[in-house]
Parts: structure tokens; sequence; C-alpha cells
């Protein structure tokens, strides 16, 4: 089940270091890029990889990493930090390799939805392929060696983006947020370490690194996830029955900034987003129920389209249909760009 009404998607992070070089911090610079030659010569050669990216991101501009990294593609440490960098892409799997970040190797597996056990098998499916060629750092009793000692052992970090507007709107977070950390769980906002809740959005991740048992670490985040949904489920329930005239109040702002703004700045943005989202997917907002599941998704994907990279990226791309809608990028605030977007997506009857 794809829980779509409270789960955005599921990631899995494998953190891998190869034994004969040190470690990214402490590397030159030509061994950083002894490193980046060395996947890049297992990628085209080895059939798992038939189809992927290979990007320096070293040569990308500063806009062009921010769009990465806006995807969840890539780390914002990734973005600004270090040299010899590379990114492997296969948008089609959906895995990614980070290449000298952090640790020598990040692999990254991705699901959209409630899916953390596709996204582990996508992620050790490609480590896989890689262990066939390299040596992984790894000591009895720790496990895999990393750069951090808190990722030692399994080296895997999953994490579970999640919609709870129920609970933010009712103030409920503080509770949360002790029982997740007590259980050895992290809540961070979308974007993960030092980025804040914004549209109603929460990423809760792993952190205890004692544990060895990767199916087990999965299934402890699947717990904890479900009971989290059980509590948005009950908040959203008092919310829509017991306190519906703050969701109308809520439903009615976002509404009428919706229609009148002539700029949005991704704050008000993600807030009106976030808004739409709980109608549509609690029924207050009527969406035929064929559609509701498109509709969603449709939402989800503006979460990252009005973001500021995005929005810069798309008047570039676009400059045909920039100028047919009155778009200046010179002379018009991305925010005014961002507000005409909006209306245009969500007031659309297809959405």
């Amino acid at each position: 089940m794809k829980l779509l009404p409270y789960v955005i998607s599921s990631r899995v992070r494998l953190a891998r270091n190869i034994k004969q070089h040190r470690f990214p911090h402490a590397a030159s610079t030509e061994e950083r890029q002894a490193v980046c030659e060395c996947i890049c010569r297992i990628v085209r050669t080895n059939p798992r990889f038939q189809g992927a990216e290979l990007i320096e991101i070293d040569g990308l501009t500063p806009l062009e990493r921010k769009v990465l990294e806006e995807q969840y593609v890539i780390s914002h440490t990734f973005a600004s930090q270090g040299s010899s960098r590379l990114l492997v892409l296969q948008k089609a799997q959906n895995t990614s390799i980070l290449v000298n970040e952090e640790d020598h190797l990040r692999i990254q597996g991705f699901s959209s939805g409630f899916h953390l056990q596709e996204a582990w098998q996508r992620a050790r499916q490609v480590e896989t392929s890689l262990e066939e060629c390299l040596d992984f750092a790894y000591a009895d009793p720790y496990g895999y060696l990393t750069t951090c000692p808190r990722n030692a052992g399994l080296g895997l970090r999953a994490s579970v983006l999640m919609f709870i507007p129920g609970i933010l709107m009712l103030k409920r977070m503080r509770p949360l947020i002790n029982h997740c950390i007590s259980a050895g769980y992290t809540l961070r906002g979308m974007y993960g370490e030092g980025s804040e809740s914004q549209g109603y959005l929460l990423q809760i991740s792993n952190q205890r690194a004692e544990e060895r048992n990767a199916l087990r670490l999965l299934e402890d985040l699947q717990t904890m996830c479900h009971r989290i949904i059980l509590q948005e489920q009950r908040a959203r329930t008092y919310l829509l029955r017991n306190s519906a005239r703050i969701f109308r109040k809520e439903f009615e702002r976002a509404r009428v900034l919706l229609c009148t703004a002539q700029a949005l700045d991704v704050p008000a943005a993600m807030q009106i987003l976030g808004i739409y989202r709980l109608g549509i997917s609690s029924g207050t907002i009527p969406v035929v129920p064929l559609f509701r599941h498109k509709k969603l998704q449709r939402i989800d994907q503006l979460f990252i389209q009005i973001q500021p990279a995005h929005i810069y990226q798309y008047v570039l791309q676009h400059d045909y249909a920039a100028s047919s809608c009155g778009y200046n990028l010179q002379n018009d605030h991305p925010d005014i760009i961002r507000a005409t977007l909006m209306r245009q997506s969500l007031t659309n009857t297809q959405l």
C-alpha cells in the first residue's frame, strides 16, 4: 500500500569507503580523482549500469547543482563542497551514487510512497555490483568503516518523507519529537539536516548506529512510521470533525492567496500546497476518486518545482513559453513567477 495521503517518498542510503584510499576529507586531489576514475570504469563496463549518467559535479553551474539538490538527488554538502565529485544517476532505476561526498560512495535507492523495502533492494543491488570490483573498508566488530563514526556498522540511513498536517496544525508535534528521539530516530524538514518543515512535510530517519541487521532496522522504521500515520489519522479526524473551522480558515486563506497574490515566496507556496493536499486527500476538496491519486502526485511534483532553482531553470529553458505568459526573468521577481505557476497548476481543472 503506497499510503500517498501520508507518505511522499522513501529512501535508503548506504555509505561505503574503498579500502585502498583515505577518506575523502583526508585524501589528496589525485586520490579523489583516482576514486572517480575507478567508479567510471565500473559503470562503463558493467551491464548493471547500462544507461547510467555520469555527471561531473565540478563541471556544473551553481544553478544546475542546486536543481539536483532540490530534487533530492544530491545533498547540500555534495552540491557546495569538495572537489573531484561524481554523480552516477540511473533515473529509470531510481538509484544514484555520490562519489567523494562525506564518504567515497553514497549509494542511494529511492521509491515514491511508502516502500522502504523497494528502496533498500535498489540500493543493495547497486552495492552488490560495485562490491564485485571493489574492496570496501570493513573491520570487526565495527562493521563498515565511515568518515562519521555514527554511520559505522551497517552504514545505512533510511528515511521516509511524511505528510502530517493534522499533527502540525493541532500543535501535537512536541510529544512526537520526544518519542522519536527517545526511540533513536531523527526528525527533519523536507531537505534533511538543517532544513525546516514546510508544507507540513517531515522526514524521519534512523539514528541507531548499534543496529547490525538491515531488515530489522527497516522494519522498526516502518513500525514507527505506521504509529505516526495512526496519530495523523486521529489528528485529521479530530481536525475535520471537531475543529473544522481551523481547516476552513486555513483553506480559505490559501485559496484567496492563490487567486490574488501577485507574488509568493517558498514558505507561502508550500503552505498552500500542503493545505490543498490535505483537502484533496481527506475529501474536503471535491475530486473525482479516479483522479485523486494523480492529483496528489501532481502536488508532490509541485513541492519541488516551486523551489528557487527550479523556477530559474524553468524560465531559462522555456523562453518561448515564458514570454507568452508574460514572464521576464530580468524584471520579474521569482516570487511573481512562482505565484503564476501555482495558479496555473492548482486552478486548472486537470491539476
